[in-house]
């Protein structure tokens, strides 16, 4: 898709030839994404839509200025330019005159000095980058920039923009952490620009990576970049709230503590939560599961200065400590509907945390879906454990079986980055693939103890799963305790079944006999949302009572087979203690009755 004013349309800009080994002549031409829609007839060597967000002729804010983006700093260098290079040796990026320019004299271009414009004749990847603070309730946030390349090496050698966190930098030799928002040229071959979610950008910081990679075989692209801007429509006004519910006021949550439900599904529209002690500069995200949602913020008083404003999930920065107060529309125009949505907030900044010297534990990650994994039951408030074999994008919840236990979690080594801290459970996610280091202590404060305890972590990420249409079997939720139940001795991995009955907060595991087999669990209806998948046997919790649907195929890519196996499913709650007179077990009198107390 391509952004022309605002609109999508379906043009499929940049078409480069298939074959490798193809240099082609675009004599140095520049071009902006609009012009580029004029220019698709030609063959042209270069690829130039930049647009990561959508826009409108509303009033653009500058966050990056024509004159930093447009590398015309009179010391000819990226940090003159508001820039930062990473590993500026051999073959890199520089800025200057040698690549010529869209407007001005100057671009940053691949070469091996600032007067030299040449691609790489080894393997290389590089990067330069800048941070962007975007406000709160920022909307349209638009990325223009214009791009040639003279030399085109398809499937071999790219020119990529990333966005990711002011946490993740960029690595010479190694692509970036983040989300890929263009790349050029695909190995389809042709570049399409992606528009994306803008709401969710308000608030943060955003560091932008402009990346070069090459295979260092011939031919040697060689990528420049001009007239980078960076620009959005500052929040409108927000909206006033009428009536605050729930009554009470809410506590705001602790970072690293998850998402807290404020109101499950009783919020309306015009409503606003009052929200006490927050702690200035602590950054938020509110919720509410109605699509377009908009949300408004407010310090002090609910129809206090406003903090900010958007569509749901909206983030947010509380300037000062105090109360704020969350309010709930249909849309910016302060519109109300009487249907319910469900409310949540959740602390997103990244607590200071703890960093123990103390190893003890060593595992591979949790596959999605497996359940609690128990790390060690005499684990002390002073160690950390370490993990390895996270995928990027996995979320984890870790556990101490001590209450208030304060978790930290660290990325790479054990002292590195922190990606987490809070009390237990701690809600978590891998930014990146790798190890990960789980640290224990008594309190925010770092206090350690000596007392052994139970340490766990579940990882909790839901897998796209697979959905079947055909329909075998059906039964009512075992109860806890009762042991293995038969579902089908010839299931096939093509179907699924349904089990009715099933209590809030129970939880189960579900196999296939024969190995690798795929179970996928569906809550509500057959193509409902989706509660776990993974491999068999798969734990999985009912997280609300009522009727789930269990799939079965042969893999992940949900393959399908008609060969008959056994399926099973086992209630795996701990059953309740028989202390109840009501409950108690008979015994005949003369009898004789094992049992324990």
């Amino acid at each position: 898709m391509l952004a022309i004013d605002g609109k999508i349309t379906n043009q499929k800009p940049c078409l480069l030839p298939n074959p490798k080994h193809t240099i082609m002549n675009s004599k140095y031409s520049w071009y902006s994404p609009l012009h580029m829609v004029r220019k698709l007839s030609g063959i042209l060597a270069l690829c130039a839509i930049g647009v990561l967000w959508t826009t409108t002729a509303q009033a653009q804010i500058a966050l990056i200025t024509a004159s930093d983006g447009g590398f015309e700093s009179g010391t000819s260098t990226l940090a003159a330019n508001g820039w930062t290079g990473v590993n500026a040796t051999s073959v890199t990026w520089f800025t200057g005159t040698a690549a010529g320019a869209a407007t001005g004299t100057k671009a940053a271009f691949v070469g091996s000095s600032s007067t030299t414009y040449i691609g790489s004749t080894t393997a290389v990847i590089k990067h330069f980058y800048r941070d962007i603070a975007i406000p709160s309730g920022a909307t349209q946030v638009y990325l223009n920039y214009k791009l040639k390349m003279p030399i085109i090496d398809n499937n071999y050698d790219y020119f990529y923009i990333y966005t990711n966190t002011t946490a993740q930098t960029p690595v010479s030799g190694t692509l970036p952490a983040g989300t890929v928002r263009a790349t050029c040229p695909p190995v389809a071959p042709r570049f399409t620009a992606r528009p994306v979610d803008h709401d969710r950008l308000g608030g943060t910081t955003v560091r932008l990576v402009f990346t070069y990679k090459t295979d260092g075989s011939s031919p040697y692209a060689n990528p420049a970049v001009d007239d980078i801007t960076l620009t959005y429509v500052a929040a409108p006004a927000g909206c006033t709230g009428t009536s605050q519910y729930p009554f009470s006021a809410i506590s705001a949550p602790a970072p690293g503590a998850g998402a807290y439900t404020i109101s499950s599904a009783q919020q309306l529209d015009g409503e606003y939560n009052q929200m006490t002690g927050a702690v200035a500069g602590h950054t938020f995200m509110s919720e509410a599961t109605a699509a377009g949602t908009y949300i408004t913020v407010r310090a002090s008083t609910f129809n206090g200065a406003l903090v900010s404003s958007g569509t749901t999930p909206l983030n947010w920065t509380a300037t000062a400590g105090g109360t704020y107060y969350i309010t709930y529309h249909t849309n910016s125009s302060c519109g109300t509907s009487p249907a319910y949505t469900i409310t949540k907030i959740t602390n997103t900044t990244v607590a200071s945390g703890c960093t123990n010297t103390s190893a003890f534990g060593s595992f591979a990650a949790p596959a999605p879906g497996a359940g609690p994994y128990q790390i060690a039951t005499n684990q002390y408030q002073s160690e950390y454990n370490t993990m390895t074999g996270a995928v990027a994008g996995h979320t984890f919840t870790s556990t101490g079986s001590i209450a208030g236990t304060y978790i930290t979690v660290h990325a790479g080594t054990y002292n590195g980055t922190i990606v987490a801290a809070g009390t237990t459970p701690l809600n978590w996610t891998a930014a990146a693939g790798g190890s990960y280091y789980i640290h224990y202590n008594t309190n925010s404060s770092c206090g350690t103890a000596s007392t052994g305890m139970t340490s766990t972590i579940t990882n909790t990420t839901v897998g796209s799963g697979c959905t079947n249409t055909t329909a075998y079997g059906s039964f009512t939720a075992p109860a806890p305790g009762a042991g293995a139940y038969t579902i089908s001795s010839a299931q096939y991995q093509s179907e699924y079944n349904t089990m009715t009955g099933a209590v809030a907060g129970h939880t189960f595991t579900s196999t296939g006999s024969i190995a690798g087999t795929y179970i996928t669990v569906h809550a509500g209806t057959y193509n409902g949302t989706i509660v776990a998948a993974g491999t068999t046997p798969l734990n999985w919790t009912a997280a609300a009572g009522g009727s789930y649907y269990i799939h079965y195929n042969t893999n992940s890519s949900c393959g399908t087979a008609s060969t008959g196996m056994t399926s099973t499913i086992t209630n795996t709650t701990a059953a309740a203690n028989n202390d109840l007179v009501c409950d108690a077990t008979a015994v005949t009198c003369g009898s004789t009755t094992a049992g324990t107390t």
